[in-house]
């Protein structure tokens, strides 16, 4: 065999069983009965008709002229708009199907492949990820597999959403920025990881101070290396470089909305903070029924038979009187109602409601801060491996931080972001955390390395002592 294809069956063959498994699980999920786009999807597929029937990202195709406010974030639509424009079944159900209709549900099956082929797609990048860690042929697999196995995640691959393009932008960011950040001098590393960074924030907005953070950490890191003289100006291209494309991706699609709307963004942070303001008023019996209730599995049966109604009747999804329903349109609505009697457009309504709900949460401090482990609690739960894998993740931000290991650090920041905000800002529902499945895959496939060194020195160390 020769040198090359030793390599490939050492290295690859691994890849390509990932592959294969995930494309198998694709197959299953699709014989699985179709939902009919509701919804979150609905206004993605709106969008995505727009860029397909008039080329302009607006909620009709009469053009954003027509619109009240500008709109989700534009990277799905686009990639759904794209879909459609290479698969005839795709184009008639998206443009057709306004709103989507049972008559052409099929059409829009096709589209459930793409949240695989992105799933497929972040497990790979978690393998190579592992192995350029250090991680062994078997940690690459864990890593890989961690992703592709995680069958927890499958429930909603049926749904178009937006969440498993950003597990793989997720684990774009994660892979580039390791590779940018053990190799600084290389700018056209920095130049990968500025894209991805980019596309992120314009798939999930609560990445964009993320972004930022990173940037001014890139800048700090020069300035630090230039004090020092080990490099002179090129020792701020890592920043320039991020804050160039992030100006360009970011900056453009900001200045659109303020153009267009004179708003940065289509207010739906008032609500997600509303969402998160309202779990503030729980009562201590709600607090405790919270961690039952968001337990995966047998959790909520387990909180309607330990405790009394009054316990758990709020976290009822579609109560009248529930966290939900309240903090999603009840409370919202009353906020825009005071906003708009007191002399604001509904644009400036809706772009005043976060400073609003700030304020109240700001009010309410202690409250807060006590209700966040419940938060951070409740998202963990997206992933099926999570009881060996967020043990794991903590045990590698503590060796990494120890280490100064800079480069782990980086690939971890993402999911970690995103561990971390996600409960901070909205009620954090599971597939929120999608994007953090690569750190925790990461973390349980290094932690089995170390598991087993651990294990050989400690087996050597008794061989040693039996002589």
């Amino acid at each position: 065999m020769s040198a090359k294809a030793s390599r490939f069956y050492r290295e690859d063959i691994r890849a390509v069983f990932v592959l294969i498994a995930s494309v198998t699980l694709a197959f299953l999920a699709v014989r699985q009965p179709l939902p009919l786009p509701d919804a979150d999807s609905i206004g993605y597929i709106a969008y995505a008709r727009s860029l397909v029937v008039a080329g302009t990202y607006a909620r009709t195709p009469d053009g954003p002229s027509v619109d009240l406010l500008p709109g989700r974030e534009p990277l799905y639509s686009a990639l759904l708009a794209g879909a459609a424009a290479v698969v005839p079944s795709i184009r008639e159900a998206v443009v057709v199907c306004a709103p989507p209709a049972e008559s052409c549900k099929a059409g829009f099956r096709g589209l459930q492949f793409l949240n695989f082929l992105l799933m497929g797609g972040a497990a790979l990048l978690s393998m190579n990820l592992c192995r350029r860690a250090g991680g062994s042929r078997l940690a690459s697999v864990i890593a890989g597999g961690y992703v592709v196995f995680n069958l927890h995640m499958y429930k909603d691959a049926r749904y178009l959403i937006s969440d498993f393009l950003a597990v793989g932008l997720g684990a774009a960011v994660s892979w580039s920025m390791f590779r940018a950040v053990r190799q600084p001098q290389r700018l056209s590393g920095w130049l990968v990881a500025g894209g991805a960074l980019s596309l992120l924030t314009l798939t999930k907005a609560i990445f964009l101070p993320f972004a930022v953070m990173v940037t001014l950490g890139a800048l700090g890191a020069g300035l630090a290396r230039y004090t020092r003289q080990q490099e002179g100006a090129r020792a701020f291209g890592p920043a320039l470089i991020l804050a160039g494309v992030l100006a360009i991706s970011a900056g453009a699609w900001t200045a659109r909305n303020l153009a267009l709307f004179g708003v940065t963004d289509d207010g739906r942070a008032g609500v997600a903070l509303s969402t998160r303001e309202v779990f503030d008023h729980m009562t201590p019996s709600e607090h405790l029924a919270a961690f039952l209730w968001w337990t995966r599995g047998p959790g909520t049966g387990l909180a309607k038979r330990l405790l009394p109604e009054t316990a758990w009747h709020r976290h009822e999804w579609y109560v009248p009187d529930g966290f939900y329903v309240t903090g999603q349109f009840a409370n919202p609505e009353l906020r825009l109602r005071r906003l708009t009697q007191a002399g604001l457009s509904p644009a400036q309504a809706e772009a005043a409601t976060p400073r609003v709900v700030v304020g109240e949460i700001l009010d309410h401090i202690s409250a807060y801060l006590a209700t966040m482990p419940v938060l951070f609690y409740r998202g963990l739960w997206f992933d099926e491996f999570i009881i060996f894998g967020f043990p794991a993740l903590l045990w590698l931000v503590w060796r990494s931080a120890r280490r100064r290991d800079w480069p782990m650090i980086a690939a971890l920041a993402p999911g970690l972001w995103s561990l971390l905000v996600y409960p901070a800002v909205s009620l954090n529902i599971p597939r929120y955390q999608f994007p953090a499945v690569i750190a925790l895959a990461l973390a349980a496939a290094l932690a089995v390395d170390a598991l087993r060194q651990a294990r050989r020195v400690s087996a050597a160390r008794s061989e040693g002592i039996d002589k």
